[in-house]
């Protein structure tokens, strides 16, 4: 009974067999064979990851060995699209370490089946009801709808295409709702949601599943048919799946550092089980595009050994390697071949193997401070979500959350491990590990954080000499992290597949956050002359870089009345929104108490949604704000408000887009909580487009927007 990828290693006094179910079961085996007895190790992709050491006599005892995957689908995303491309040497190393192995098919796929080009003109009635009446969507759009999985005759079309699509050697086919949503509004109930808080739609969708999994299953009996249990569709239905399909359940595992996380996990992983054959598991433990080395191990180890007791037989993950990152990939694919392996062991063996044994300490020191830091601070934050899908990858503002000895500690560290590394490839991995820490180090000194509370005038001036003491070198950094990211892209273990300028982490190295607090003060205070204001103009009349310069004459023509309202309704206290547009499901209120005025804005998106206006815009720093509240009756179930300002020149192209951190709205449920934007207008803007925005289900208020400019006097 062994497994199409399994092997057996049976050692005879004059030979050794290496038998695999397949050929890629004997490849396995060959590699295993070389693990064990030689003594090889792949750590990483390129040659620069082999670590194959030289052996003149080779002793192995007789046994007889059986060994299978723990898991039989093993993907690690992109690396297994990457074969015959510029990163070929990901992929051979994912193959070589039994990955890039897919049983079942699930993607989003929707789209394909009930395809608009096919059914749009005959069959209207199997397209999202918006408005009461049928969307049909153009027919190259593959996101944002789904088929109306109740109308009538639905599963026969689907079924009939399905089967037009298969051939005798089939043995899966996807299922997979489309991405980003979309359902029909008379498949789903805005006050019915989910755990993850989206309006559940799993009642119509997994019927119309089950009868497809039906008709072509009488034709095909051994198809296996992949879902994607997520978003709006993640909870299972209240009647048993057809034995053919298999959910793949979406959630982000590295969450499981957080015990409250994890547990939904496992209660959400049973109940699923409850109604289904067999499971999959759609794990996001993104590298790239984070900033920091993401290495939560030992949650990811807990993680996966629960899977496969759970009968999770399947695992997808979105792993975008970043191999500044470590032991992270190797030991996630070890795993997925043995889900009893001690974490602890794996990870000191890799750095042992990577480094050398004098090295190996400090650097598995490294590695650890960076797990303490996504195991035990990061959950705390406003950053993290614990009914998230998967955590916030786009928004940088963990970065936050780091301290200046994080980062010198850290340094000193692999300073200490390329000294101490063995000759050769180990001091080649030290290396390259420090070159992937230089992008991790510019990224968190650059990244803008608030100042300590400013109380006194010696709080101001201590949040002053810091801010000036950091200027030239926050903006040296966050210019140099996007020039190593480009540097980058031609090294296969440094090059980042996610690039941070696709998903907005970007910043200017400009921190203004303590500009800000400091004219807040300042104004307030010492509205004429001060301590603090004395210290300014001795600042002033002092040395300065011509960055600091810039800082301080700013902070001058703030505190001098050189702060510029702009936008119009900013605190809606009109009879309209207007000039707001956006999201519908908006409306004027007085139901609760408005953070300043007589009424706020009252926003109900069902998931997600925008306000938007735009305003004409100057060179210099600006502050964007708003204040949010969750509904006490209908709450948010912890997803975020904040402020984005999207910034165009005199053509309306695009120069630069900047996002506030997240506010978690789990923490503003029946108070206000304010979203703070602050950075520098980009040369060439005149005009932006600021949007409020919020990801939650439930009931959001917004109130006093301000986009603030400094502006000197002409």
């Amino acid at each position: 009974q062994l497994d199409q990828e399994g092997f057996v290693i049976h050692v005879w006094p004059d030979a050794v067999n290496i038998v695999g179910a397949t050929s890629a079961g004997t490849t396995f085996g060959v590699t295993e064979f070389l693990e064990r007895f030689v003594g090889a190790v792949w750590l990483m992709p390129t040659d620069l990851g082999e670590d194959i050491p030289t052996v003149k006599d080779l002793e192995v005892p007789r046994l007889a060995l059986k060994t299978q995957p723990d898991f039989l689908s093993r993907e690690f995303s992109p690396l297994f699209q990457w074969k015959g491309t510029a990163q070929n040497a990901q992929y051979e190393w994912a193959r070589r370490m039994g990955m890039v192995t897919a049983r079942v098919d699930f993607h989003h796929n929707m789209y394909s089946i009930i395809s608009p080009s096919v059914f749009g003109t005959t069959n209207p009635e199997f397209f999202p009801l918006r408005g009461g009446v049928p969307y049909i969507p153009p027919a190259t759009l593959q996101t944002g709808w789904q088929p109306r999985y109740h109308a009538p005759g639905i599963a026969d079309a689907a079924a009939q295409q399905i089967l037009a699509k298969l051939t005798p050697d089939s043995t899966t086919f996807s299922l997979g709702v489309n991405d980003s949503s979309g359902y029909s509004q008379d498949e789903v109930n805005p006050a019915v949601l989910n755990s993850f808080g989206f309006p559940s739609a799993s009642e119509p969708y997994y019927a119309f599943v089950n009868a497809v999994a039906q008709r072509v299953t009488a034709v095909y009996p051994n198809l296996k048919f992949g879902v994607l249990a997520y978003a709006n569709v993640a909870d299972p239905p209240s009647f048993a799946l057809h034995p053919s399909v298999v959910p793949f359940l979406t959630r982000d595992r590295a969450s499981w550092a957080d015990p409250a996380t994890a547990q939904r996990d496992k209660d959400w992983t049973a109940a699923w089980a409850a109604v289904a054959t067999e499971l999959g598991w759609y794990d996001y433990p993104y590298g790239s595009p984070y900033c920091l080395p993401r290495v939560p191990l030992g949650a990811l180890g807990q993680a996966i050994s629960y899977a496969h007791s759970e009968n999770v037989k399947h695992l997808y993950a979105e792993l975008y390697p970043n191999w500044g990152e470590g032991p992270k990939p190797w030991i996630y694919a070890k795993l997925l071949w043995d889900s009893g392996a001690k974490v602890a062991d794996l990870e000191t063996e890799w750095c042992r193997r990577a480094v050398g044994l004098a090295a190996a300490g400090d650097l598995k020191k490294y590695f650890d401070l960076w797990e303490g830091f996504w195991t035990t601070r990061i959950t705390s934050t406003d950053w993290y979500g614990v009914s998230r899908i998967y955590q916030q990858f786009n928004d940088g503002s963990y970065l936050q959350a780091t301290t200046p000895q994080d980062l010198s500690t850290s340094r000193a560290l692999l300073e200490s491990v390329k000294s101490n590394a063995d000759p050769g490839k180990p001091a080649a991995r030290a290396d390259m590990l420090l070159k992937a820490f230089g992008y991790y180090e510019d990224s968190a000194l650059s990244y803008p954080k608030p100042p300590q509370a400013i109380a006194t005038s010696t709080d101001a001036i201590a949040v002053l000499d810091q801010a000036i003491a950091e200027v030239d070198d926050r903006l040296t950094r966050a210019t140099r992290r996007l020039q190593t990211v480009d540097q980058f892209k031609t090294d296969p273990l440094l090059y980042q597949p996610s690039d941070p300028r696709s998903w907005t982490l970007v910043w200017s190295g400009w921190n203004f956050y303590p500009l800000w607090s400091l004219a807040d003060y300042i104004n307030q205070n010492e509205p004429q002359t001060g301590p603090t204001r004395n210290h300014l103009a001795q600042l002033l009349a002092g040395t300065t870089t011509a960055n600091q310069a810039s800082f301080l004459k700013n902070l001058q023509t703030a505190v001098n009345g050189g702060i510029v309202h702009r936008g119009t309704n900013m605190s809606f206290e009109a009879n309209t929104p207007a000039p707001w547009t956006g999201t519908t499901g908006t409306t004027l209120t007085t139901e609760v108490p408005p953070h300043d005025g007589t009424q706020s804005l009252k926003l109900y998106f069902g998931y997600n949604g925008l306000m938007a206006q735009t305003v004409n815009v100057t060179p210099g720093p600006f502050r964007f704000t708003a204040w949010f509240r969750g509904s006490t009756t209908q709450p948010p179930t912890g997803y975020n408000g904040y402020t984005v300002c999207q910034f165009y020149d005199a053509n309306k192209k695009v120069l630069k887009q900047y996002r506030a951190p997240r506010e978690a709205l789990k923490y503003a449920i029946g108070s206000w909580r304010q979203s703070e934007l602050t950075e520098m207008v980009p040369t060439g803007a005149v005009t932006a487009a600021l949007w409020i925005v919020v990801e939650t289900d439930g009931i959001v208020y917004v109130d006093d927007a301000q986009f603030q400019q400094i502006v000197p006097a002409n």
